[in-house]
Order: C-alpha cells, then structure tokens, then sequence
C-alpha cells in the first residue's frame, strides 16, 4: 500500500499535536500523580540542642493541610512554613503530617535531642542566716 506525501504530512502532524496534547495533560496532572510532599530545612536529622527551644523550618508541595505532632501550623504563599517548638530532656521525636485534597498523607520524623545546658548546685541553693538548711530557689 502506497502513501501519498500529503496523507503522510497530515498524519504526521496529527501525531505531533496528540503529543502535544498529551505532554501538556501530564504536565497539568503530574500533582494528582505525585501526592503531598514535605521538605525539612531545618534542623537535621539527629541534632543535639542545648537550647530547649528550636524552630523547624521547611517548605510544602501539594498540600491542604499540614501538622506538626497533631498540631495543625500552616505555610506561606510559596509554601514555606516556620514553627516555633520546646523540646523534652533527652531524645524528641518530631513528626510532621500533610494531607492532600484528595486525602493522600505523608509523613516525614525527625529526631532530635535536648542535652540540658549544666547548672551546679551552688547556684540554686543558698544557706538561710537563722539555719543551716538549705533554701531552694
């Protein structure tokens, strides 16, 4: 079966444009492909504080809603959000939850530790002048 060159130009252009049709559908559902996602900034993973307060950092994609250790916070314009948080002595686990519109989650967990700053005795305790026994502060 022969072809004429202007039936082959008609189909070729055809075929362009049901290509372009469909890298620009992609393009426009490639967010309902992907599903929510959350970067952390800051801190990282397995930082040692001694300050008990820290602010987490970081951006979202695709979101509806997002928490922080089941507390909703909320983002920027461009996505970016900036939560104050005071840490536990010892090891914390911080868990950061978003959700899409159509329901899909993800999770990301940091863990961090607080190592209180030392504080010697002698600067919470004084000797009273009528006893001996010590008053705490």
């Amino acid at each position: 079966m022969i072809y004429d060159k202007q039936f082959l130009i008609k189909m070729m252009a055809m075929m362009a444009i049901f290509g372009v049709i469909l890298f620009f559908a992609y393009l426009k559902t490639a967010n309902l492909v992907d599903g929510p996602k959350i970067n952390i900034l800051s801190p990282s993973e397995a930082m040692v504080y001694e300050d008990n307060f820290i602010e987490i950092k970081g951006s979202a994609e695709r979101i509806s809603k997002i928490y922080l250790n089941d507390r909703q916070i909320f983002t920027d314009t461009e996505g970016y959000f900036r939560e104050p948080l005071l840490l536990f002595a010892g090891y914390n686990i911080l868990t950061l939850r978003a959700e899409d519109q159509f329901g899909r989650t993800v999770v990301k967990k940091l863990h961090v530790v607080h190592t209180p700053k030392p504080t010697s005795d002698s600067d919470n305790v004084t000797l009273s002048q009528s006893t001996t026994t010590p008053v705490y502060r």
